[in-house]
């Protein structure tokens, strides 16, 4: 699966429950600790702005950390 910014957009269309849902399972997915990633999605305002100013080569540049 390719994360882009299309896929983020479809994230920001998701009320606030589903979108933090979604945040935490992807974050337990790239090895985030579940307790975690709830205190990072706890302010979902700010996590909504944050996500709105992603660009693809951002995405590109984190999941690029996760290669091995």
């Amino acid at each position: 699966m390719e994360i882009n910014k299309q896929m983020l957009n479809t994230l920001l269309s998701f009320d606030d429950d589903t979108l933090r849902a979604k945040l935490v399972e992807i974050s337990e997915y790239v090895g985030i600790d579940r307790t975690e990633a709830i205190k990072l999605t706890a302010d979902i305002p700010r996590v909504r702005a944050m996500l709105s100013m992603v660009s693809d080569d951002d995405v590109r540049g984190f999941l690029s950390k996760f290669k091995k």
